[in-house]
């Protein structure tokens, strides 16, 4: 009896097993899906790059040129604070984001 009980909670850790592992390499390739149709999009000028750069931070554009191959876009926002964002002209993802405080 002892043996049979031990026999049926070993299948059933390696099914719960086996069902976490499957869970999280379904959750791992959702993400890079979501990831990959994020940033299926071409940004051809500076131009497109400084619409999507508002679209996510709202604001005023201070500074934007082409830097090192990257679009690199600085806004400040009605708070004060100053975003840089770079963007990737290739696939139009935003490669580094850095934010500084509010003005005084």
């Amino acid at each position: 009896m002892k043996r049979r009980l031990i026999a049926v909670i070993m299948v059933l850790a390696l099914l719960g097993g086996f069902s976490a592992y499957a869970a999280n390499v379904k959750v791992a390739n959702a993400t890079k899906s979501a990831a990959t149709q994020s940033s299926d999009r071409v940004v051809a000028s500076l131009e497109q790059a400084i619409k999507l750069a508002l679209e996510a931070y709202p604001g005023t554009v201070v500074k934007a040129e082409n830097e090192h191959g990257l679009y690199e876009i600085r806004i400040r926002t009605d708070k004060g604070e100053v975003i840089t964002v770079k963007i990737d002209p290739a696939d139009g993802s935003m490669v580094s984001f850095k934010r500084k405080g509010l003005k005084d």
